[in-house]
This record gives structure tokens, C-alpha cells and sequence, in this order.
């Protein structure tokens, strides 16, 4: 995910056992990077609900941090 650099959609299947196992890995990369980009003024990443990405359905875009001050 790293060297990722400006738009990337990341597609996870929840019917595979890989994916299930490093979703709380993933998310947790996601955190700290988000905490290291917000420390250097730069935008967060974003998790998007798929169904925004269907030109027929827009669901609200998530704020930036939640109530909490999490990512």
C-alpha cells in the first residue's frame, strides 16, 4: 500500500480467509499513515463505501476524522 501514490481503489472480498485475516492489518497501516500524513499537513486516505463510486448511488462521503478524532 506504501508506494502507492494519488487515487487507488483497493477491492477486498470478505468470502476469502486471506482477506478476512489482514483486513485488521491493513487498517491499522491505514491509522498510522493517516496520523503521519495529518502530522505533515498532507489529506488522509479515505475509505469510501463502494456504492459511491455507482453513478446512480451517492451515499454521503465519510468525514475526514470521526466524533472521536480517529481516522
Amino acid at each position: 500500500l506504501k508506494p502507492l501514490s494519488g487515487r487507488a481503489i483497493i477491492l477486498l472480498h470478505d468470502i476469502h480467509d486471506d482477506t478476512v485475516r489482514a483486513l485488521p492489518q491493513v487498517l491499522d497501516w491505514m491509522e498510522r499513515e493517516n496520523r503521519a500524513r495529518t502530522e505533515q499537513g498532507e489529506l488522509p486516505i479515505r475509505i469510501l463505501d463502494y456504492r459511491y463510486l455507482l453513478p446512480t448511488l451517492h451515499p454521503p462521503l465519510p468525514p475526514l476524522i470521526d466524533a472521536s478524532g480517529r481516522f
